[in-house]
């Protein structure tokens, strides 16, 4: 897929997420608490899985999940996840940090391309490669189709 492919399908998930959020799709039940009803924040890991899956069963293209950290001696560590796809990075979570102290250099809602000095200011401490869902533990399949099906539900 070309960069500005991947961008348009990148934006077309990210206001997905948005409008399921916007509609109570993520609202915690009597037994659970659904942090994507965080989204942007605390919820860039399962962002990037969910967004890589949509990326695999739709158009056939392998992701790496990179998972990041920086540390701040005032505010401690902070981690940060997105996927590489194709050579290109793809967040759709740079948008938490917009308040946050702990991390100096800030990025837009939507990324995609080259590092830039927003990741690199993440020490990678994890990457692997991943097709969706299905590459994650059994423990979080229900939940992470649940989540995605909410989402496609709202892809226009």
């Amino acid at each position: 897929m070309t960069r500005e492919m991947l961008e348009n399908e990148a934006y077309k998930f990210r206001q997905a997420i948005e409008k399921a959020k916007a509609v109570g799709e993520f609202k915690p039940n009597s037994y659970r608490t659904e942090r994507m009803n965080n989204f942007p924040h605390d919820c860039c890991d399962d962002t990037a899985d969910l967004f890589t899956h949509y990326l695999y069963h739709q158009f056939g293209v392998d992701s790496i999940r990179f998972d990041g950290e920086s540390y701040d001696k005032v505010y401690g560590h902070c981690g940060h996840s997105w996927q590489e796809t194709e050579g290109w990075i793809i967040d759709l979570t740079g948008d938490q940090f917009e308040n946050d102290s702990s991390v100096s250099i800030k990025a837009d809602a939507v990324y995609v391309g080259r590092m830039d000095s927003f990741h690199r200011q993440f020490k990678i401490v994890r990457s692997e490669h991943s097709c969706g869902i299905e590459c994650l533990g059994s423990g979080c399949w229900d939940r992470m189709h649940s989540l995605y099906d909410k989402i496609i539900s709202h892809m226009e």
